[in-house]
């Protein structure tokens, strides 16, 4: 399916599937927003009422007053509080597990799902980084796309080790066409323009210095010079390493690069599987993505409606984007890359 195949599949998709159901969920998220602000003004009220109480019975008894004002307050925050917290993320949840699957849908036979995807151990059996200390998985995808089964997940990691650093974005792991025995891991060279530091911690979007010497990896060495300068490639077994890392594939990972103007991309083959790491944020304001970072398929929020195609159109440009970096890998065709 070309370009514009899709997108006509997303104006069907998008007046059949999403636009009727849009309406009735927009009425759960103006209530689920009205049931947000009452909560909050309940807090504040309590706070202000059982305050000003404390406050006019005077100084003699402030001490039993303060007690029982923090006993009355604390109670009723500890009950209300939970439900606050509760209401944006689970309208976030359920408004990306309706909404999102019929976009996903253009492309294969997809799912949202709760269960976990590209597990903790398999990241760390990459070889890629060192002892994982944290995964938070937000949106978890998978399905078939064009006969092969595929896993995303957009997370973030952070590692115990000191020598390495935390990554955010996306981990695609998918059936690879070709059979092999091998490990093979490599990471984009670190650049130390990339990392920035809030709140005395780092915070970058390359993965950790890799520690395969202690696995027997060897380093590879191809001749394109380019790819050298940029990646760190490591095997157990060089002669299947450079069967799967072809000048082809050599090439697609520069354009892959170019394209998404990523700081990290990383990938490995792993038990007849192809991982690959997308860093989500660029090099150039680094610190203002940071700060302003909504993540990716973003369908909506409490504060905002979700009556506007562009929402929809934007996630299906998102989706496009990573499916057009998987078609590179031709899933479709059995030999060579």
């Amino acid at each position: 399916m070309n370009n514009e195949e899709l997108l006509n599949n997303f104006e069907k998709i998008y007046s059949t599937q999403i636009f009727p159901y849009v309406k009735s969920l927009e009425e759960y998220r103006i209530n689920e927003r009205n049931k947000f602000y009452i909560y909050i003004a309940l807090i504040f009220a309590t706070f202000f009422v059982t305050g000003s109480f404390a406050l006019s019975i005077g100084v003699t008894l402030s001490m039993l007053v303060t007690i029982i004002w923090f006993i009355i307050f604390g109670s009723i925050f500890v009950k209300i509080a939970p439900k606050v917290i509760a209401i944006p993320n689970e309208l976030r949840k359920k408004l990306k597990k309706e909404l999102l699957t019929p976009i996903l849908n253009i492309f294969g036979d997809f799912n949202v799902t709760d269960e976990e995807v590209i597990t903790e151990g398999e990241i760390a059996s990459t070889g890629l980084y060192g002892n994982i200390k944290t995964k938070d998985d937000d949106d978890k995808i998978k399905g078939i796309y064009k006969g092969v089964s595929i896993e995303i997940v957009e997370t973030a990691l952070a590692c115990f080790d000191s020598d390495c650093y935390n990554f955010n974005g996306l981990i695609i792991k998918l059936r690879s066409n070709k059979n092999f025995n091998c490990n093979v891991s490599a990471k984009s060279k670190i650049n130390m323009k990339n990392i920035v530091t809030i709140n005395s911690s780092y915070v970058t979007f390359n993965t950790p210095i890799m520690n395969l010497g202690k696995n027997n990896f060897e380093k590879i060495t191809f001749e394109d010079s380019e790819f050298n300068k940029e990646f760190t490639v490591r095997s157990d077994n060089q002669v299947e390493a450079r069967y799967l890392i072809t000048p082809t594939f050599i090439e697609k990972i520069k354009e892959i690069k170019k394209e998404t103007n990523v700081s990290c991309l990383d990938f490995a083959f792993k038990n007849g599987y192809f991982y690959l790491f997308l860093g989500n944020l660029t090099t150039e304001e680094t610190q203002k993505q940071i700060n302003n970072y909504n993540g990716l398929f973003e369908i909506g929020s409490i504060s905002k409606t979700i009556l506007d195609k562009k929402i929809y159109f934007k996630v299906y440009k998102e989706l496009l984007l990573i499916f057009s970096i998987i078609d590179c890998f031709k899933l479709d065709e059995k030999t060579g890359l």
